[in-house]
């Protein structure tokens, strides 16, 4: 395999968090219990403490409250598990949270930019876990490189927040020292977590499931109209 340039060889180095393939695998749906919310008003939720528009804000929340979240099943069908290090993702892949055990290894890594919050989970509008922790990720970091990447296309127009394959602009990323990018998304409207190996080592050591870890080189989907991050 042809090596990239000093700057290093990215896409060998860093995974994509990606949703699990097992049968009964919940997303999180990031709805607003406020009667006043809608998607009409969602930038006005922004200013809202309890609200899950606050915490898609791409800086650090200062005092931030517990607010509540929904195990997505109503559609799916999928019965809820749990695990002691389990991992769940948002419809919009813009958030995620863990559970305990996880949320431990996360907090002993003081990884820059990311920030525990604790959320109450909701299943069929019943509270299910108290425990978990909703991850914030406030570290943005422009080093998508727009020329080697790959969109979807629809209808013969680009869409730039799905990507079909990840590539970085290596100098970039390069010139970001490896504490501050550990964990990281990338700024577009669909958003992407990117793990750093080490990080993706240390999670993985504890057997966790609920997602998986796909390695940047190995994205590269079909340009469909089903499939695509």
């Amino acid at each position: 395999m042809q090596k990239n340039s000093a700057w290093g060889d990215f896409e060998d180095e860093y995974f994509l968090l990606y949703p699990s393939d097992i049968e009964n695998y919940p997303l999180i749906y990031e709805d607003c219990h406020r009667v006043t919310c809608s998607r009409a008003n969602y930038k006005k939720c922004e200013d809202v403490s309890d609200c899950p528009a606050y915490y898609r804000k791409t800086e650090k929340i200062e005092n931030p409250q517990p607010f509540i979240l929904d195990f997505f099943t109503s559609l799916t069908k999928k019965k809820v598990i749990y695990a002691d290090c389990y991992l769940a993702l948002s419809i919009s892949r813009s958030s995620f949270v863990v559970s305990p055990k996880l949320y431990a290894i996360l907090r002993d890594m003081d990884i820059y930019g990311i920030q525990f919050i604790p959320v109450t989970l909701l299943e069929d509008n019943i509270v299910k876990y108290t425990d978990f922790i909703y991850v914030h990720t406030y570290n943005f970091l422009p080093v998508l490189s727009l020329k080697d990447s790959r969109y979807q296309t629809y209808h013969g127009m680009v869409n730039r927040n799905n990507l079909l394959r990840i590539r970085f602009n290596n100098k970039k990323l390069g010139k970001t020292i490896l504490g501050n990018r550990l964990i990281f998304r990338l700024p577009l409207e669909r958003s992407y977590f990117i793990f750093h190996v080490s990080v993706v080592n240390k999670i993985m050591s504890a057997s966790p499931i609920g997602f998986r870890f796909i390695k940047i080189r190995d994205i590269d989907y079909p340009n469909t109209e089903k499939v695509f991050i």
